[in-house]
């Protein structure tokens, strides 16, 4: 997907410093054919890989070969020396892929990300995003940085700024994604204490944004901010705690005599977080399309001895809202109040 990277320093938005580039490293390629491998085979792979790299040869294997990648260069100008297996199926095993003589195209775009990448990025194993456990660590890291100060009644776009500003990893932004959030909406909830990650994320949501980290190919590790419908998966707002609700948030489980005569639902959500001090954020996008609003529907519950769990769940239940215990990237808890319609594009966090 081509993207505009957009530079937006006086509103302290990141992209990743200019690089100066050196001469590509080359890469030569040593193929191995294994026992069964014919003579004619072994010419469609130099016909298909005539070419790509800077030097080829192919040579019987011998015990011990294996895909591998040598760096046979040094930390400033490295040098690839990549072993291939060629199998008796006549397919090409290198680090991190397999290959047929007719995935010339493919074996370019290897090529080109070991040149520009290094090796982890074709042979170390992927994980969500596509990244490597390295990247994905460093992502995390980053976006686990806690937001410290207050955001109700900001705009969206200064909220944003500010966060990005405190996030080692920098974003980048199309030009849709731009447009939306240059509209600059008043945020209603409050991020403060939350991490980065998830406050980011919450925000984007509301007007129909996502985060998408990624690393794209000869460039730095960053993360991009895209329209939601254009992105399969995305950083999530939060996600449910690994431990018991009670063990989450043991609060959540106090009981109080309580008595609801006809009230917003807004009127109980705010006592009950002030109780329980924590963050609560809404699903606007979700509330809005069902026609719900905190701020008008009203609730009744009789007089009872209940907890704060009991009284969140019934008084939202009434409405045909919910509410979800979950954690943000530091492991802290939040309230998430949504719709009790499960909506299409729904999605859950990624394994």
């Amino acid at each position: 997907m081509q993207r505009l990277r957009v530079v937006l320093l006086l509103l302290s938005w990141h992209l990743p410093a200019a690089t100066t580039f050196a001469d590509r490293p080359p890469v030569r390629l040593e193929l191995a054919a294994r026992k069964g491998v014919p003579l004619t085979g072994q010419q469609r792979w130099l016909t298909t890989l005539r070419g790509l790299a800077d030097s080829l040869r192919i040579r019987k294997a011998r015990n011990g070969d294996k895909p591998e990648i040598r760096d046979t260069g040094t930390r400033f100008a490295p040098s690839y020396l990549v072993i291939g297996i060629l199998s008796d199926r006549n397919s090409l095993l290198v680090p991190g892929a397999t290959f047929r003589t007719t995935d010339r195209t493919e074996i370019v775009r290897w090529i080109n990300r070991l040149r520009s990448d290094g090796i982890d990025a074709v042979a170390a194993p992927k994980g969500q995003f596509g990244l490597t456990e390295k990247q994905w660590i460093t992502i995390n890291k980053a976006l686990q940085q806690p937001v410290g100060f207050s955001t109700r009644n900001l705009r969206s776009f200064d909220v944003a700024s500010q966060i990005v500003k405190r996030v080692s990893v920098p974003f980048a932004l199309d030009a849709a994604g731009r447009r939306i959030l240059e509209k600059n909406q008043r945020l209603l909830d409050e991020y403060q204490g939350l991490s980065s990650g998830t406050a980011m994320a919450a925000l984007l949501h509301c007007i129909g944004l996502v985060m998408v980290p990624e690393k794209p190919q000869g460039e730095d590790l960053q993360i991009g901010v895209v329209k939601a419908s254009a992105a399969e998966h995305y950083w999530p707002i939060g996600a449910a705690p690994a431990n018991a609700p009670g063990r989450a948030l043991p609060k959540l489980f106090n009981k109080l005599n309580v008595t609801i005569d006809d009230q917003p639902v807004a009127t109980v959500v705010n006592a009950v977080q002030k109780r329980l001090d924590v963050p609560i954020l809404q699903d606007y996008p979700a509330l809005a399309k069902q026609g719900l609003d905190l701020t008008r529907d009203r609730v009744t519950l009789p007089e009872q001895r209940s907890y704060y769990h009991s009284i969140l769940r019934d008084s939202l239940r009434q409405v045909g809202m919910k509410y979800e215990l979950r954690v943000d990237d530091r492991g802290q808890p939040f309230l998430w109040i949504t719709t009790r319609a499960r909506l299409k594009r729904s999605r859950p966090r990624q394994p």
